[in-house]
This record gives structure tokens, sequence and C-alpha cells, in this order.
């Protein structure tokens, strides 16, 4: 069932600035969820080509570690 579109008044000022202030408030807020999204996917990627390094930077410490034992 369809509604009846609510009659919009173009000469209120006041309904105005606030449908301004909402679309520019929305706005940045995609961009600060945009931006953070994009920082946790850095962070993912980051780590995910990071891991390899660390298990064999990890396996060398061990290595030398129990050199050191003998």
């Amino acid at each position: 069932m369809q509604h009846a579109p609510i009659p919009a008044s173009h000469n209120d000022p006041d309904r105005t600035i606030n449908v301004v202030f909402i679309a520019i408030r929305d706005s940045l807020l995609f961009h600060i969820r945009l931006s953070k999204l994009l920082m946790d996917i850095n962070s993912f990627l980051f780590r995910l080509l990071a891991f390899p390094f660390a298990i064999a930077h990890q396996r060398r410490c061990l290595f030398c570690f129990f050199l050191e034992l003998q």
C-alpha cells in the first residue's frame, strides 16, 4: 500500500536548514566510518603481510638462542 507524499512547504527556512544540516552530518559520519573501515582494512593487510616475516624472525631468534645454550 502506497501512501500519498507529504506536501512540502518550499518557503520554510527552518525545514530547509534542518535538511541541509542532516545531509552534512550524515555525509561527515559516512566519511568518518569509511575512513575507519579503510584503516581497519589496511591494518589487517599489514598484519597479514607481516605475519610470515614475524614467524621467520621468531624462528631465527629461537635458533640463535639455542645456539647460545650449547
